[in-house]
């Protein structure tokens, strides 16, 4: 992140990231059908597996890198991994609007439902809950397991595969169909 980027919100940081590479041509979301790399794989916390969303995936992906896997600087520190000195974090934002909370009787002890467990109720936040939170890529951080890739695919065989699968063939030896397209098989 650019220190000039520090003080702006995330969302218009975003929107401006966003407005560049579609000038440019270059959004990150475009991924040619026949492509020899990498597909393209959304963003995720490493240690939790959990895949951001919404604006966090989007500035995520916009940072450009080949590896999915983010994590914050004490996460890899609890892994036992360094991020090397130098290394530009990418700002992510968390958005709490409601609580979750133990449901409590009148004298205030815990409710329980049939099975024993205790009843948790939702409560929505009068204001929203904005934290936020630095991540490091995979590529910034040593000591990361090497991110195993799957093998790129023949996207036309494996479509052309699948229809001819699906085909009607007449005894009349025309081409078969496949709804309202016809599929030379």
């Amino acid at each position: 992140m650019d220190k000039k980027d520090v003080h702006k919100p995330l969302h218009v940081q975003v929107a401006e990231k966003v407005i560049e590479a579609l000038r440019a041509g270059t959004a990150p979301w475009q991924i040619p059908w026949d492509s020899a790399g990498m597909p393209l794989l959304m963003p995720y916390n490493f240690q939790s597996g959990n895949r951001y969303k919404g604006i966090n995936a989007l500035s995520l992906l916009m940072a450009g890198r080949e590896d999915p896997r983010w994590m914050t600087y004490r996460q890899a520190e609890e892994s036992g991994m360094q991020v090397r000195k130098g290394e530009k974090s990418m700002l992510i934002q968390f958005v709490k609007t409601s609580d979750e909370r133990t449901r409590r009787d009148a004298s205030g002890k815990v409710m329980h439902d049939e099975l024993g467990k205790p009843i948790k109720e939702t409560r929505e936040l009068p204001h929203a809950i904005v934290r936020n939170a630095y991540v490091f890529n995979a590529a910034q951080i040593e000591g990361m397991p090497k991110l195993e890739r799957e093998k790129p695919w023949n996207c036309n065989r494996k479509v052309e595969t699948f229809l001819c699968s699906f085909c009607f063939f007449p005894s009349d030896g025309l081409p078969g169909l496949f709804g309202s397209v016809i599929v030379q098989c």
